[in-house]
């Protein structure tokens, strides 16, 4: 073999390590995730615990103001656009008040998680603490509100006589969806959102567009019969909600290319952290 040959193959082969190198890498990155999930575990509850506890310090009601909040928007948007869309308020406030619980953990997702890491620079640059434990906080945080604003749709579900078991069993693989999604989405905008201190503006903006084209506040056939289906078929954020909302209210499943396309959307998220992970875990200290 020339030599020609032998430097081709020796740049093939060292191609060929860097790439099983960052293979292992990423894999690696992975188990060393869920180890720190089960050994930090204290201190990252810890520390969302305390974030809510500061949210609502010296409030008389403290937790007790999103309930107050969510009920008053639900009963009183409720009534109005049930009224506009020609539907029953007892069918449409259990559907308004899911819709809204379930799109404020979405878009809480990808807000707070852009100053996931901005927030804990004190942490960042003076204890030797794994990144990881401040997206669990927020993913914690994030997941506890939600909780509040599903239990309090199961409240009006249970006042208008909606509520079923079939419905909150057919809801479960919908709901850890959304967390794998929530997971993904706060560890890839922490990054992000750390590098590019904008973002967490940009978003709000296009999250309050998102809010308008995506079926939050009104049926799914208001677009279809209106020739938009592809706002409701191709939007993953109307498939994170119709996997939970569907199950809940109909007692079934929803479509199952709403199960593909929130699952697919949430994959592509976690793979978007560790990726990120990946190549700029080691500038958080010095961007923060």
């Amino acid at each position: 073999m020339n030599k020609d040959g032998v430097t081709v193959l020796q740049s093939k082969s060292i191609a060929t390590s860097r790439k099983i190198g960052k293979i292992n890498m990423f894999f690696y990155i992975i188990k060393s995730e869920w180890k720190e999930f089960y050994t930090y575990q204290n201190i990252w509850i810890y520390l969302s615990i305390s974030d809510l506890k500061s949210r609502f310090r010296r409030s008389k009601l403290g937790i007790g103001w999103p309930v107050l909040q969510q009920l008053a928007f639900s009963i009183g948007a409720g009534i109005i656009w049930a009224a506009v869309f020609h539907l029953k308020p007892e069918d449409f406030i259990p559907f308004l008040t899911l819709g809204f619980s379930i799109w404020g953990f979405i878009a809480a997702s990808l807000t707070e998680g852009c100053s996931s890491f901005v927030v804990a620079h004190g942490y960042l640059k003076q204890l030797p603490l794994p990144q990881s434990i401040f997206i669990f906080r927020t993913l914690l945080t994030q997941l506890i509100f939600m909780v509040i604003g599903l239990m309090t749709a199961m409240g009006i579900l249970l006042y208008f006589g909606k509520l079923t078991m079939f419905g909150l069993f057919f809801a479960v693989p919908g709901v850890l969806i959304l967390i794998i999604y929530a997971y993904g989405a706060i560890g890839s905008l922490a990054y992000l959102g750390l590098r590019y201190r904008d973002l967490q503006h940009g978003l709000t903006g296009i999250l309050s567009l998102l809010f308008v084209v995506t079926p939050v506040i009104y049926p799914s056939e208001v677009l279809i019969n209106k020739g938009i289906a592809i706002a409701i078929y191709g939007n993953p954020f109307a498939s994170l909600i119709e996997i939970v909302r569907f199950p809940i209210l109909n007692g079934e499943f929803a479509s199952s290319s709403h199960y593909f396309l929130a699952t697919l959307f949430a994959l592509v998220l976690v793979f978007l952290r560790f990726r990120l992970g990946s190549r700029w875990s080691r500038f958080v200290a010095f961007w923060s």
